[in-house]
């Protein structure tokens, strides 16, 4: 198998990156175990099906974003950052596991996983507006915190902060959880457009991307573009007469002017570079849906995703309601 595939490249970083979600998730088990402490079990559907597997679909799932990244991005490739909720799904896919949530709030950890992740994801980006990832981040580390200190609550005064063990547990998982966040953030990140293109005899193309490394792309010709600017006008070479013996003869400069006016040298082609079209005054670049998800996942109540799309009214609308229903 050629390793410089655009295929090959892309199976390695989804192998790459399931086999990273595997290990992120066998030992996000161990700090499930502290919190539950004897009591903990291990079953097939409860470890393995319910944790393991979807850690590494998402896994997978990140690696081909990140393979898609690479290689410049593909139309609506940026919705992998929602990968993380896997994690909140397939709890929920259990008997009875809705019911349990309702009533026991049990699952509700693994709702919180993955909201931290993909809200940390988008927060740690540099793509999209400031203030939005500020309040993306700002949620996702409460949570985070939240978390954190929601293990004394669980497993007693054992795992409190004040205590080695506690501060262990704590520390154990808000690693886990920037990792996380870390590359949930793939999605986000510019991708890779490719600047040069050698084309060599046998079809093929090295692309140079913006991190420095070479790929050789293997092409048809018919779909290269020509780099070479067309071949000039031929003329051909002006027929020489031999003058008569008893005509006079013609100075070398007045043949000379009619030679030039016989034949014009050949036109210069100027190549010139077309201007981008500038968007006219007033013209307001789309809004993301991604963003507008996000900010109604996080910030829904306070309808920071009404303002967002340029609904004022409905969002001014739904912050009342909120502050309304929360005295009542």
């Amino acid at each position: 198998m050629n390793i410089h595939s655009p295929g090959a490249r892309h199976a390695a970083l989804i192998a790459i990156g399931t086999t990273c979600g595997i290990a992120w998730a066998a030992g996000f088990r161990a700090y499930m175990v502290e919190l539950a402490g004897p009591a903990s079990t291990f079953g097939w559907w409860g470890t393995f099906g319910a944790l393991v597997l979807p850690g590494a679909v998402v896994g997978g799932l990140l690696g081909w974003a990140e393979a898609l990244r690479r290689d410049g991005g593909r139309r609506g490739w940026r919705w992998l950052a929602l990968a993380p909720l896997v994690v909140a799904i397939a709890p929920l896919l259990m008997p009875g596991a809705i019911i349990t949530l309702l009533t026991e709030g049990l699952g509700g950890g693994a709702i919180a996983v993955a909201l931290i992740a993909v809200g940390g994801g988008y927060g740690l980006s540099r793509r999209g507006p400031c203030w939005a990832r500020l309040l993306c981040g700002l949620a996702s580390a409460a949570l985070l915190a939240a978390l954190a200190m929601a293990g004394p609550g669980i497993a007693g005064p054992r795992l409190a902060l004040t205590e080695p063990r506690g501060a262990w547990v704590a520390l154990l998982l808000t690693s886990f959880l920037v990792v996380l966040a870390l590359a949930s953030s793939i999605p986000h990140r510019p991708s890779l457009q490719p600047q040069n293109q050698c084309r060599d005899e046998a079809g093929s193309v090295t692309v140079t991307g913006l991190d420095g490394r070479q790929r050789r792309l293997r092409t048809s010709r018919q779909h290269l573009p020509s780099t070479s600017p067309p071949d000039p006008p031929q003329y051909q070479t002006p027929v020489q007469y031999q003058q008569n013996p008893g005509q006079p003869q013609a100075s070398q400069h007045s043949y000379q002017g009619q030679q030039d006016q016989a034949y014009p040298p050949a036109p210069q082609q100027q190549y010139q570079q077309t201007p981008m079209a500038t968007p006219a005054y007033g013209y307001q670049q789309p809004k993301s849906r991604l963003v507008a998800g996000l900010l109604g996942i996080f910030l829904g109540g306070l309808g920071i995703h009404r303002f967002y799309l340029g609904y004022t009214t409905m969002g001014i609308v739904q912050i009342l309601l909120t502050v309304l229903v929360s005295c009542a």
